[in-house]
């Protein structure tokens, strides 16, 4: 409700995506994995410094939806003990949400067919493999990472797989998909 009347009495767009990236972009890590901090602390004031840097960013404003293809997940879970003895290759669809599909005005369809968004992908972790850039419009478009948990100790290890946008602006994620691999303790077997 603060970054909503802030963003209100200071002209900037308010929509639920924009501040929904003004909250993730900002969050503060407390020292745990990502799936089980999320985003981290929320820190209302450095989320009202971002959308006043961000204010004419028309990338905030979109939500892009992430979908690993064959599942319906927007991330990978690899828990069983025969998904970790070798490298997969997934597939992952980025899905553009510019504004309702129902809306037909002029400004919205124009905006669609306008869109041309460019991106690196960072992997936070080596044993996760991806595209370095990624240019894509308005119908998204789709690429694969490869995954290999072969040299993982036992235990849960989680990775993403972040898109940012070229121009390099530390902070500032669009969209995430999370990697999680639950490496079983091997079977010892009793004398």
């Amino acid at each position: 409700a603060l970054l909503i009347a802030a963003c209100k009495a200071n002209n900037i767009s308010v929509t639920p995506n924009r501040i929904r990236k003004a909250l993730q972009n900002t969050a503060k890590n407390v020292g745990m994995l990502p799936f089980q901090q999320g985003w981290g602390l929320v820190q209302v004031d450095k989320a009202w410094e971002f959308l006043q840097g961000h204010r004419d960013d028309h990338l905030q404003d979109i939500h892009f939806e992430v979908k690993v293809q064959g599942s319906k997940s927007r991330g990978i879970y690899l828990r069983q003990a025969d998904e970790v003895t070798m490298k997969r290759t997934f597939s992952v669809e980025i899905d553009p949400q510019l504004k309702r599909e129902d809306e037909a005005s002029e400004e919205t369809q124009r905006s669609k067919i306008d869109l041309e968004v460019h991106m690196m992908l960072v992997s936070s972790a080596s044993w996760v493999k991806a595209p370095e850039t990624l240019v894509f419009g308005n119908s998204g478009r789709a690429f694969e990472i490869e995954v290999d948990p072969t040299q993982l100790s036992p235990g849960v290890h989680s990775a993403q797989i972040t898109g940012i946008p070229n121009d390099g602006a530390a902070g500032n994620t669009l969209f995430n998909g999370p990697v999680t691999i639950t490496r079983p303790l091997p079977i010892q077997k009793s004398v």
